[in-house]
This record gives structure tokens, sequence and C-alpha cells, in this order.
């Protein structure tokens, strides 16, 4: 495949929380993840965007010339057109135009594998497309029209309306269909009484790597934005525990399409239903603070309140200063790991462990003769039920605290001092 040029575009204003250029960065990102080819970038500072050429029109030069010298076949801009905006900007520039909500909106229809997600994608696309339709079929409106009578563009405009409208109307529905179906898949997770954990956090902080360390499952994983898009539930694999679930969901993005967010806020609820939460937060990238605040943002949007939390900072191999900003989150109950390094799944274990509320088990310890110890803290802490002597060991059943039972569980797999 001819890979296709394209040239990124920005606006700097005052109020932006991040620099045009960062912004522009990842904007790039987004490009690349496309299938594009990012040939340049092109900002400028401004109260405001221009309300019909988006940049000034030195700018607009300035692009017109890049899009000759370089062979530029799109162009995108970092921020949702207005759709006077698009028409203009074609209209100059005789090349394709993309604003940032196409582009995402682009890659989602690309990555998406579950039915959900099509439909979600769809969706959201279709919202996207309704307030520009009569800027696409205005050149035919004018051939025709004046009392008691419609022109062609105008007839052709109503009846897309009403498609669009109505395949809206139908994607709503089968949405509502598969959403009961993921309710029950919900219901019967948690009535096995296993503990449900969930990973949030912004795009490419590293989810689906940790998914991949704590389940050691196919989970399919890239260094790329949105790299999976579908909610991916699997069983820790872990001596400390064997009955927590995490879930893999769908990655936060600055400037996130409103469309988007509402069409997979069934995707975005199966936090609020899980028992903790695992915000991943990429330290290595300095702008860390702004991505919790994205996070955040998005889940007030759609009302949905979490329950207990563990932010995890990920990536510290890759961090400029790890000193710096473990000094920076020290208020804050934190792990700082790298989701790469296997040692790293019995770390978030025990933490998931110590958040978990206190409940009672009935566990079965088999306990080696040199850890007599453990035998003794289990009469202290637990209630026993049998006890079965063997030439190697002890065979334990007790009932005991879960959180006490995983740290003996932990200590059992502890080599010896």
């Amino acid at each position: 495949m001819t890979p296709i040029p394209c040239l990124c575009v920005g606006v700097g204003t005052p109020k932006a929380d991040w620099p045009v250029a960062v912004s522009l960065a990842e904007l790039g990102e987004l490009a690349t993840t496309a299938g594009l080819t990012v040939m340049g970038y092109v900002s400028q500072a401004r109260n405001a965007p221009n309300r019909l050429s988006y940049v000034g029109s030195g700018k607009l030069a300035l692009i017109r010339d890049m899009i000759a010298e370089q062979d530029i076949a799109v162009v995108i801009c970092d921020d949702e057109l207005t759709p006077n905006q698009q028409r203009h900007l074609e209209n100059t520039l005789q090349v394709k135009i993309l604003d940032r909500t196409s582009l995402v909106l682009d890659i989602f229809s690309q990555r998406a594998r579950t039915k959900e997600a099509h439909i979600q994608i769809e969706l959201a696309q279709l919202r996207y497309l309704q307030p520009r339709l009569r800027r696409m079929w205005t050149h035919l409106s004018r051939l025709g029209g004046g009392i008691g009578t419609r022109g062609p563009g105008e007839t052709q405009l109503e009846v897309d309306r009403r498609q669009i409208g109505m395949r809206i109307e139908t994607l709503k529905k089968m949405l509502a269909k598969v959403r009961v179906s993921r309710d029950s898949q919900r219901k019967r997770r948690l009535a096995t009484g296993g503990l449900t954990v969930a990973l949030m956090g912004y795009t490419n902080a590293g989810k689906s790597t940790l998914h991949h360390t704590l389940t050691e499952s196919n989970v399919y994983q890239e260094n790329a934005l949105f790299a999976t898009l579908d909610p991916t539930t699997r069983l820790v694999k872990s001596p400390l525990a064997d009955d927590i679930l995490v879930t893999d969901t769908v990655g936060f993005i600055r400037k996130l399409p409103h469309q988007l967010i509402d069409a997979f806020r069934s995707t975005l609820e199966e936090m609020m239903y899980a028992d903790i939460i695992l915000h991943i937060v990429d330290c290595s990238n300095p702008y860390w603070r702004d991505l919790m605040t994205t996070a955040y943002r998005v889940l007030d949007h759609l009302n949905i309140t979490l329950p207990q939390e563990i932010v995890v900072f990920n990536k510290i191999d890759l961090a400029p200063d790890p000193v710096l900003t473990r000094h920076a989150c020290k208020d804050v109950s934190t792990l700082f790991i790298s989701a790469t390094d296997p040692n790293s799944r019995d770390r978030i274990v025990q933490a998931i462990l110590q958040k978990r509320p206190h409940t009672n088990q009935q566990m079965v310890y088999r306990i080696p003769y040199n850890r007599m110890r453990l035998y003794d803290m289990i009469h202290r802490n637990g209630q026993v039920v049998s006890v079965e002597h063997t030439p190697e060991a002890i065979i334990l059943t007790c009932v005991i605290d879960a959180v006490i039972g995983a740290q003996l569980m932990a200590e059992l797999h502890a080599p010896l001092d």
C-alpha cells in the first residue's frame, strides 16, 4: 500500500491545556496509527481558531506552498472543524481535509473487532455526519426551488437526513440489545464471587501490556494509540490469588470526540461495576498529570463514579527522573512499575488484595515442616477446620480472612532466607 502523505496543522490558544507542539505531536501519532505518513507540522498562536479558515491567511498560504512542494494529499487539523471551515479549506487547498474527530473515528473503525464496537463506531460516525449534510448538498439545492417546489438537492438532503436518522435509531436498538447481553455476562462474573478489577487510563499508557502481564493472555499489544478498543476480561495468573478478574477498557485521549464518549458509554461503565480500578499512567510522559485529568473529565461527562482506585505509574524505566516523579506523587497511594517486568505482577496483586474488602473464606494450605511459623499464624488469625499430617507437610483446612490468606499464600511461595 502506497503511503499517503499528510500535513498536521494546529492552533495554540491561551486557554489550551497543552502546548500546541505537544498536541500536534500526538496528532502525528494518530495519523501514523491511521496509516498516513506525516510530512510536516504547521502551528499558529491565536486567541481562537479563525472561524472560516481555522488558521490565518499567512499560514494558509504557507500550507498551500507545502502541499505543492511535498505532494501532500491530506491536511489534518488538530481541532474539530465546523462544516464551514472544512468546506472553505477544501475549496482553498484542493486536498482532503480531516479534523481530529474524523481521524479518531477512522482509527476506531479500522481497529474495531467485536460487533458491539462496530455498532458504537458507526453510531458515532453518523452523529458526526449529521450536521455536515447541509454543506454536502448545497451545490445541488441551487438548481431549483421556490414556493410549492423542492430543488433536487434539498430533496436528496431530506432523504439522507431521514435515512441517517432511521439508521441511528436502529443502531441504538442494536446497542441496547448488546448492552443487555453485556449486563448478563457481568452478572455471571459477579455471581462467581471473585474480585473484579478494571484497567483505565490514557491511550498507550500500557494497559494492554499490563493486562497481558497479569493474566498471561494473548491480548493484542502494540506501541500505538488505540491499539485495542474492545474490553477483554481474563483471570489473573498468580499464586497469590486465583479469583481476580481483570478487564481492559478503551483508552482516553484529549479532545476525544463526544460522539465516541457517548457511544462507548456501555463499555466504559465496566469500571462502575468493578471492585477496584487500576488507573494506569505513563510516568515517562512529562504531562502525566494532564493525562490523568483527561481520564477523570471523560468519566465526569458520563457521570461515572469510580470505586476504589489504585494509581499505577507505568514505564518507570523510561521516566526522565523517577525520583522527582515519586516525590511529586508521595501524597497519593501509588505503585511505580514497568508493565513489561514480570515481577510487577505480584506487587500489583498484593496491592489489589490490600484494597479488597475483608471477607472470610475457606482455604487449604500445604505447610512444609520448615515453615511452622505459618501454622501458628493460621491458628492465631483463622479458624482451623481440619488438619492432616503427611511425611512432607501439614495439610490444613481453615476459614481465614481473604487478605491474610493471600499473605500466607505469598509467604508459602517465597524462598526461604
